[in-house]
């Protein structure tokens, strides 16, 4: 009950009870209890309506009285008061029905004692607030129903509506019908920030034409700009009727007050709700404000829904049209708009496998501007690129609508022609470069006859099996010769190939023995280069303590799965090489990217994304890396299509991006982070396996799954594995050539 003194009231006639019971309250009560006392029935009602009393000690034995009958006099003129029965009847009947009619006690006199009194006092008082907070419940539980379906109704119809007017129109709708208010209306922010614009207005539970045509300020409604401002319910009583009514003129249809409640929700304000009172005997209680601002704040949540649908919608639109604008970048050359080498390598893919199924014929030219050196070293790269350029839309002009143009390198321009035969790919090239040769290419201030050569191959009609590699290196090879016949000039490998038959198996042994020692030196240049790379590794890796040694641990890992698969050595070594340089393009991301605690923005995301590009373009130059360029690419790429930089997906993504995917991940797991700290060996693996098929491989997974538990087994220790048990011994932690 706290320390608020209770205030009681006696009535009764018997000057030594009431010193008696005034004795037993200052004695047993603690000084919480504070009695006024009224010697007749008629005094104590005065007492009652003065206010201020907490609980009546009635005696039934008053003068002029008449038993309970006094009980009823009391109880009806203070029902919330209550009362405890004094008598000296030992009657159980009159006690019960004492009970019954509504007293909260009984007590004799002759029994009475401090005790007893306190007790039965402090439980009176008690049961009253009980009683009250269990009212005051109820009541808020009905008002809460009240308001939710009302509430209910206007946010099952707002949800069906995303244009803040269909939303107004929802709301004014239902405030005017619940409340019956003659005018209810919604006024919303425009692009202004100092304007206002009614969207909504009903009259007598009907709409009604705006009297405000177009936006407003809100310096001119100085009461809606208070309520939007403050956030709160503004009630403003109308000067103008009130007024009038001193002038003893009518005011028709004008209001006693006004109403303004704002439409808000975290940090955005939309407008108001405003609701005019024109009959003086209309009141609104606080069930009714509660309602209406409840009302609001579904109002504001439902208009700020509907402004993220319309910027996600906008957005949706503009990212389309990046998403398109990206796709040709990524597909075009800046350069000349030719396709570029990214474009050709998925249509060679496609169209030979085309040809392989359908057993159509397929013809490639790779063509090069003769002399194209000397031109840039003679009048500058920027007049190069102006050759290269008029080349490529004589090209391009000449060539047909199925064909694909695509600029492969340098000054390297390829055309795929699709149903083409050798015999009509060299009548179309030859075509293109008699219209090309003798073309005078102008700046202004020189001017320079260009020839172009030509390399043709085709797929042989009696071998289905040759892939893209093998008909772009004859037409590479078709293109030398023909370069060093010299020039303006087109051959086909069938032409050098017959040639070299015609020198004898002398020449032919000659050859390949030539051929060998090239690619011999070839791989020599290719380890030198990937070698020379390491050390840029390790440069890089020691900028961040968490990254030591992630690349000699990515490497053994996608070897490992590479042997699990039973590939090739060949096809092996390649993936060694990729997985040796593939974190290259980190040189180009800051150190407070790479060594940042916390979650990346979308800015740090996107530049820490472009290292695999950046990485891209430092070993795309070295053309005898050109299968490991691919697997460096896609190795961020998933399964489902979700990854970057392409977007590719299944078959699409290189095999060994798919091994070097899963080998990096599992590195990364089981590696501290400065995020957060390394998991086990098995956990890793819970991961790869719950994401095969989505961001990996399932395949691959499985591979790498099939290994360690292999090296498990052959350590003995197949539950409790540990990452070092995977890795070499340190001395033998660096990559080497197979």
């Amino acid at each position: 009950m706290g320390d608020k003194p209770i205030n009681i009231l006696l009535i009764e006639d018997n000057p030594g009870d009431t010193r008696l019971i005034r004795e037993f309250l200052a004695e047993k009560g603690g000084g919480q209890f504070r009695l006024e006392w009224a010697e007749r029935l008629e005094e104590g009602l005065r007492h009652l309506d003065a206010g201020h009393v907490d609980l009546v000690l009635l005696d039934l034995s008053l003068p002029q009285s008449a038993g309970l009958d006094t009980l009823a006099v009391v109880l009806g003129h203070a029902p919330r008061v209550p009362t405890i029965v004094l008598t000296g009847l030992d009657d159980v009947a009159v006690a019960v029905e004492a009970v019954r009619q509504g007293a909260q006690d009984y007590l004799i006199k002759r029994q009475l004692d401090g005790r007893l009194l306190v007790r039965a006092v402090r439980y009176a008082v008690e049961r009253k607030q009980i009683g009250e907070a269990l009212e005051g419940a109820k009541q808020k539980a009905e008002t809460a129903r009240w308001c939710a379906e009302s509430i209910g109704a206007v946010t099952a119809e707002v949800s069906r509506h995303m244009k803040p007017r269909e939303i107004a129109e929802v709301v004014v709708r239902h405030l005017s019908g619940a409340l019956h208010t003659p005018r209810c209306s919604m006024v919303l922010r425009t692009d202004d920030a100092d304007g206002v614009e009614v969207v909504a207005l009903y009259r007598d539970g009907k709409p009604a034409p705006f009297g405000h045509k177009g936006p407003m300020t809100l310096a001119e409604h100085p009461h809606i700009a208070e309520a939007m401002r403050e956030r709160q319910t503004v009630v403003v009583r109308s000067q103008e009727r009130h007024e009038l009514a001193l002038r003893g003129q009518a005011a028709v249809d004008k209001p006693w007050y006004y109403i303004m409640v704002p439409i808000a929700t975290g940090e955005d304000v939309f407008g108001t709700v405003n609701i005019a009172v024109v009959d003086p005997q209309t009141t609104y209680d606080d069930q009714d404000l509660l309602m209406v601002e409840t009302m609001c704040r579904h109002a504001a949540q439902a208009l700020k829904n509907a402004a993220m649908v319309d910027d996600l919608e906008h957005a949706h639109a503009e990212m389309e049209k990046a998403n398109r604008r990206l796709e040709e970048l990524a597909t075009t050359d800046e350069l000349t708009g030719l396709a570029n080498r990214r474009r050709f390598m998925e249509a060679i893919g496609l169209e030979t496998e085309r040809a392989r199924r359908y057993g159509s014929d397929l013809a490639l030219a790779m063509i090069d501007v003769d002399g194209f050196k000397a031109i840039n070293d003679a009048c500058g790269h920027v007049f190069g690129d102006r050759v290269l350029v008029e080349v490529a839309r004589a090209l391009e002009k000449g060539a047909r609508a199925t064909d694909v143009v695509a600029r492969y390198g340098g000054d390297e321009i390829i055309i795929l022609m699709p149903n083409t035969d050798a015999q009509a790919a060299v009548s179309a090239v030859e075509r293109i470069r008699r219209r090309i040769a003798g073309r005078v290419v102008s700046d202004g201030q020189r001017s320079l006859e260009v020839t172009i050569s030509a390399g043709i191959s085709a797929l042989d009609s009696k071998d289905r099996t040759a892939g893209p590699d093998l008909l772009i290196r004859q037409a590479d090879e078709a293109l030398y010769a023909a370069k060093h016949g010299g020039g303006n000039v087109a051959k086909t490998w069938n032409e050098i190939a017959r040639d070299r038959t015609e020198g004898g198996a002398d020449e032919a042994t000659r050859v390949e023995d030539l051929r060998r020692k090239v690619a011999g030196l070839s791989l020599q240049s290719k380890e030198m280069f990937v070698q020379s790379l390491w050390g840029l590794v390790h440069a890089l890796e020691a900028r961040d303590a968490y990254m030591k040694a992630h690349s000699a641990s990515v490497t053994r890992y996608a070897v490992a799965i590479a042997e699990t698969l039973e590939l090739d050595p060949e096809e092996t070594g390649v993936i060694r090489r990729a997985a040796m340089v593939h974190d290259i393009g980190k040189i180009a991301v800051p150190d407070s990217i790479l060594q940042k605690r916390g979650p990346l923005d979308d800015h740090e995301r996107c530049i820490m994304q472009g290292h695999v590009l950046a990485g891209v373009k430092i070993i795309d130059q070295m053309h005898f890396l050109e299968r490991e360029t691919p697997i460096v690419r896609h190795h961020h790429e998933y399964w489902n299509g979700g990854g970057y930089p392409d977007g590719i997906s299944g078959e699409a993504i290189p095999l060994g991006a798919r091994i070097l995917a899963v080998a990096d991940a599992f590195d990364a797991i089981t590696s501290d982070r400065v995020y957060r700290k390394a998991r086990s060996v098995s956990e890793a693996l819970q991961v790869l396996i719950e994401e095969s098929g989505r961001q990996f491989d399932a395949r691959v997974v499985d591979a790498m799954v099939k290994w360690i538990l292999e090296i498990g087994r052959e350590l003995g220790k197949e539950s409790d594995l540990a990452v070092a048990d995977l890795l070499p011994a340190p001395a033998e932690a660096a990559p080497v050539a197979p």
